[in-house]
């Protein structure tokens, strides 16, 4: 509580435009959401098992906490302006306090399964279950220093996630008046063409590809004199190479601690 007060979430909430009704203000909507989401009721359909809890309702500021078909319908109502004015007006209060650092950024994708029978749905794949279904696809940017998510899209469509990192920096440049220094991401993230467009920005990337087969391929080929220890405990290939559709020569590292054995070796990219 003493954080929202200090960050005045109600005033970021009415900044961004976020809808109300008459019974439940867009603040006190936001709040019961967030209450959700602290106690760590993972999905709105099991809010009925909170329905009667006073301190829920005090913190949201309401007498009872809404129903599944209010919170429902209000997740509706929202769209994509909405929320890059909330990320805008949230930055704006938290950056100036040192909670984003700002320089370097971890990103990535996550699939959240639907189990709903909405046709519109497409089919992505999700991690945690090793198989594609449907699902929604969300993008988050997360500060690198601090940990803190400042950055997040979750309206993308097939075919449209390669171009997501561009629309991150295009955000970040827009909210805070200069680009990312340092981007952090797998190697599946984004197309070979849109690094060299990182690079022409002048931001520093690192892409950490996957232990697929063709890679440990690759490692079980080189003899044991080709690694360096260049640092106390991994030892470490270094490579200059060529990427389709990227202008010059990538630095590409091989990383392979003493510990770990060979089925845990690693190769990044960097610019």
């Amino acid at each position: 509580m003493p954080h929202l007060i200090a960050l005045d979430l109600d005033a970021i909430v009415k900044e961004a435009k976020f809808p109300g009704t008459r019974m439940i203000p867009a603040t006190h909507a936001v709040r019961s959401v967030l209450a959700l989401k602290l106690v760590g009721t993972e999905r709105k359909s099991h809010v009925t098992d909170l329905i009667f809890d006073e301190a829920l309702a005090l913190f949201s500021g309401l007498n009872t906490s809404p129903k599944k078909s209010f919170l429902s319908e209000y997740s509706g109502r929202l769209d994509r302006n909405m929320d890059l004015r909330i990320l805008t007006e949230w930055l704006a209060k938290v950056r100036p306090d040192g909670l984003i650092e700002g320089s370097s950024f971890n990103l990535d994708f996550h699939s959240v399964p639907y189990y709903g029978e909405d046709e519109f749905i497409e089919k992505h794949y999700v991690s945690q279950r090793s198989r594609c279904q449907k699902s929604v696809l969300a993008f988050f940017a997360q500060d690198a220093e601090f940990k803190a998510f400042c950055y997040f899209n979750a309206d993308l469509l097939k075919g449209e996630e390669n171009d997501e990192v561009l629309a991150f920096v295009d955000f970040w440049e827009t909210t805070t008046g200069k680009r990312p220094q340092h981007l952090v991401f797998d190697s599946k993230l984004t197309t070979y063409g849109n690094l060299k467009r990182l690079n022409k920005m002048d931001i520093k990337f690192m892409t950490l590809r996957r232990r697929d087969k063709k890679v440990l391929a690759e490692l079980s080929e080189i003899p044991p004199s080709a690694w360096q220890k260049k640092f106390k405990t991994p030892r470490v290939i270094e490579r200059m190479v060529k990427l389709t559709g990227y202008e010059g020569a990538i630095r590409q590292f091989f990383i392979q601690s003493s510990g770990w054995g060979k089925n845990k070796d690693a190769r990044r990219n960097t610019n």
